[in-house]
């Protein structure tokens, strides 16, 4: 009996070693990798290629709040690919564990409950397997200085590195092709531009509708003779 309790707990210790020495391995998998996509980014040609060329990746989150640097957190990640004007059909969604609760007014927002978060991933594998799914796009948010403070607060606290991917912003597109209110509200775009309102406060709902948004407005802009990103920011600067 002596022997056998020893026993349980010799192989309790060794297979916590195992899965920490598991999880070490997996850290550095995941480092080197976005070492490699960093890289990769860099050297990216983005900005010049026509909108025809480019992959875009569109993205939203959903949070417990609006102040990442104060505490906010993540609760899921939408996104959907766009080649040129054309909606992919890759498209990525992920729950995250946070470390907190969600507030009230949020889960009745967003319809996520604390339940659904305590069983999902660590927000460093969903940020992992997120960025494999962005690979070496460029990515695209309405009023995207919301997701690019999250992905950027979340993204060095999970690696330690600092975010190397270029974020535009719709409000951009809707500013050069002289929309009244540049940053309006995605329901009021989407009204706008005539496009159905569906599963909005669903981070991939949101997405698709921010893709939407985005096709027509790279259809418009190339009438208007933008045709690259570079142009894009010229014509924004000039209005």
């Amino acid at each position: 009996m002596k022997f056998e309790g020893f026993s349980h707990l010799f192989n309790g210790v060794m297979n916590k070693r195992s899965l920490d020495r598991m999880n070490e391995l997996q850290s550095k998998e995941q480092v080197a990798y976005l070492r490699r996509l960093e890289k990769a980014v860099r050297l990216e040609k983005d900005f010049d290629r026509p909108f025809s060329e480019v992959e875009f990746v569109v993205v939203d989150f959903e949070t417990t709040g609006f102040e990442a640097t104060k505490g906010d957190e993540i609760l899921s990640i939408g996104a959907v690919k766009v080649k040129g004007n054309k909606l992919t059909t890759f498209q990525f969604y992920s729950l995250a564990r946070i470390q907190g609760w969600i507030p009230p007014n949020i889960e009745q927002l967003t319809s996520i409950s604390n339940k659904e978060i305590a069983n999902a991933l660590p927000l460093r594998d969903v940020l992992t397997e997120f960025m494999r799914f962005v690979g070496e796009s460029t990515l695209i948010a309405h009023h995207a200085h919301h997701e690019r403070s999250f992905l950027e607060t979340y993204y060095y606290k999970c690696f330690q590195k600092k975010l190397q991917h270029r974020i535009v912003d719709t409000s951009f597109a809707l500013k050069a092709c002289d929309v009244m209110n540049p940053f309006a509200s995605l329901d009021e775009t989407c009204e706008l531009y005539e496009i159905p309102i569906m599963n909005r406060h669903h981070a991939l709902g949101d997405a698709y509708l921010t893709a939407e948004l985005w096709i027509k407005l790279v259809h418009q802009l190339e009438e208007r003779g933008v045709n690259n990103l570079e142009q894009l920011y010229s014509y924004f600067a000039q209005k």
